[in-house]
C-alpha cells in the first residue's frame, strides 16, 4: 500500500480511528483524523492564484478537532 494513495491513505486512518477509539483514547483519535485532514489538504491541487481550494466544512472539521484536542489535552 502506497501512503501518497489518498484512498489507501484514509483507510489507514479509519481503521487507527476505530482501534483507538475501542481502547477510549480520543486525543489520539482526533489527532489521527486531523493529520488525515492535513494530508488531504497537503494533496490538493494549487490553482493559478497559488491557493488550495478546500471541500466545503473541511477547514471547519479541522478546527472542531483541533479545539477538542486542545480541550482534552489541557483536561491531562
Amino acid at each position: 500500500m502506497s501512503y501518497t494513495d489518498g484512498a489507501a491513505r484514509t483507510n489507514v486512518y479509519r481503521a487507527a480511528k476505530q482501534e483507538l477509539a475501542q481502547h477510549g483514547d480520543k486525543l489520539r483519535t482526533l489527532l489521527i483524523e486531523l493529520a488525515g485532514i492535513i494530508d488531504e489538504i497537503d494533496a490538493l491541487p494549487i490553482n493559478d492564484e497559488g491557493a488550495r481550494e478546500l471541500p466545503p466544512g473541511m477547514l471547519d472539521r479541522a478546527r472542531e478537532i483541533a479545539a477538542v484536542a486542545q480541550d482534552l489535552e489541557s483536561a491531562t
